[in-house]
């Protein structure tokens, strides 16, 4: 039986948790089944190394700009690349892939799938509307969250070609005993350390500024509390510094200097959480009301990823502003 050739498009390989997603759709798909090429636009990141081994290809469009002859002729290229190599489906993660992939599959003649991410708070109208226009063009759209699509539909998109398909971990690699005192010790934490933990790319849009806030007024009641941050910068500030500068430099103005640490990227996210008494999902981090992030898609029950441990919960949105008034 002939295996069914897809096409997956992102934007590169950096991290992120849709490359990340991607990255495990490729190593998940039966390869009896399946074969799965990828395409993007930057052929760089910590991701592309597991995907030169286990995906058919991996390809690379370079463009400068989204609408410009140049891009054209990406697309152009994309669409008989497509058919010289029999793809059946191209499948596009966000703003760029999808107004880029999604006519390439179109004028190949094959099906094409077009996943929206996030509710497109970032996009400016004008993009938002573009990316309703092209997706008209798509056979089906993906979002991974509920949130999601009532926004997809607000702004116009057909709700009959509107799936959803909530993110989910893969949790046979959280399945393991408590970490040794390796992590605690890099870290710099005592034993007896209160940990709460983000982890997330360090990037305006996550809201990190708002977990700062919180351990400001956490920080006088739970004095052995310690409050980590994971991840690296994603952007850069106005001034055209490392996102993660700023972060730093609001810890020291709260007084928080010696409490917050900043972890940066790690690969032992497994290992790393059996350490935290509480775990706080970046969503919870949003400036938002109480069960913003359960709209979003992260739905209990939460796991405890150690005895006596717990993890905030998408209604205690607003728990450190309880906390401090109480």
């Amino acid at each position: 039986m002939a295996r069914i050739r897809v096409l997956q498009f992102v934007t590169n390989f950096c991290t992120g948790g849709t490359e990340r997603h991607v990255t495990n759709l490729v190593a998940g798909l039966a390869a009896s089944e399946f074969e799965v090429h990828v395409a993007c636009f930057q052929r760089e990141g910590p991701f592309l190394g597991e995907l030169l081994e286990r995906a058919a290809s991996v390809r690379d469009f370079p463009i400068r700009r989204l609408l410009s002859p140049g891009t054209l002729r990406q697309q152009l290229r994309l669409a008989r690349y497509v058919r010289e190599r029999g793809i059946e489906l191209v499948h596009s993660y966000g703003f760029y892939p999808n107004v880029f992939a999604v006519p390439a599959a179109r004028w190949a003649g094959v099906r094409a799938v077009a996943s929206i991410r996030d509710t497109g708070d970032h996009l400016t109208p004008r993009r938002r509307r573009f990316q309703e226009w092209v997706c008209r063009l798509a056979h089906q759209v993906l979002a991974n969250a509920e949130a999601v699509r009532s926004r997809l539909i607000e702004e116009g998109h057909d709700r009959r070609g509107i799936s959803v398909i909530h993110n989910g971990i893969a949790l046979e690699r959280f399945r393991r005993g408590p970490a040794s005192d390796r992590v605690r010790e890099e870290l710099g934490l005592a034993a007896g350390a209160k940990v709460v933990a983000v982890l997330a790319r360090l990037s305006g849009v996550k809201g990190l500024e708002y977990f700062l806030e919180a351990a400001a007024l956490l920080a006088p009641l739970f004095p052995e509390a310690r409050f980590l941050i994971v991840g690296e910068s994603a952007s850069q500030d106005a001034e055209g510094r490392p996102y993660r500068v700023g972060l730093e430099e609001q810890t020291a103005r709260l007084g928080l200097s010696g409490r917050v640490i900043f972890a940066g990227f790690r690969a032992d996210i497994p290992e790393l959480l059996w350490r935290p008494r509480w775990a706080a999902t970046r969503r919870w981090c949003r400036k938002a009301s109480p069960g913003c992030s359960s709209r979003l898609g992260t739905r209990g029950p939460w796991p405890r990823p150690s005895s006596g441990s717990c993890a905030i919960p998408p209604w205690a949105a607003n728990w450190g502003r309880r906390a401090g008034r109480a």
